[in-house]
């Protein structure tokens, strides 16, 4: 999917009255999982040294929304601490090998981008699989990603104004 076309594609579901916006954000997570190639989709929000899974799909995986994991111990905390685009199709060859995380849970591949909810550094949007995609990732599946990203911490600004 071209840029562009995401952009539109994005907006358009995104403006759409008829979906709710947790609707919306499994969407976009679905098409995520099938625009990369991956297994996994999560929205995560920091809280302190802790890391809240707020939006899980596909619905099949064990991870559930409302898991609560220690910030350290993922792949997020890096994200959150370079607060940019990570990109890892090979977690084994990569300089992270070493992380807690790919030593028990064996994630080979992480692609996540930090969100910035209302100025504020809020969580992370990633994509996983338990094996190697055969590819990397490219500047353009970047692009898509910190566009999905932008898009998904809008949805969740909204969220947090309809709550308050």
């Amino acid at each position: 999917m071209s840029t562009a076309f995401a952009a539109a594609y994005l907006e358009a579901l995104a403006l759409n009255p008829s979906f709710s916006i947790d609707d919306k954000i499994q969407t976009l997570l679905q098409l995520g999982i099938d625009t990369f190639g991956l297994t996994q989709a999560t929205i995560s929000r920091h809280l302190g040294r802790e890391l809240v899974m707020e939006y899980v799909a596909p619905s099949s995986v064990p991870l559930k929304p409302g898991t609560v994991m220690t910030l350290s111990r993922t792949y997020c905390d890096i994200t959150l601490k370079l607060r940019y685009t990570l990109a890892i199709d090979n977690m084994l060859e990569s300089a992270h090998r070493a992380h807690p995380c790919y030593r028990e849970l064996g994630v080979e591949t992480y692609f996540g981008t930090p969100l910035i909810v209302n100025g504020e550094l809020y969580g992370t949007l990633n994509f996983t699989a338990p094996r190697s995609r055969g590819a990397l990732f490219t500047p353009e599946d970047k692009a898509q990603l910190e566009l999905l990203g932008t898009v998904v911490a809008s949805l969740l600004a909204q969220r947090q104004i309809l709550a308050a």
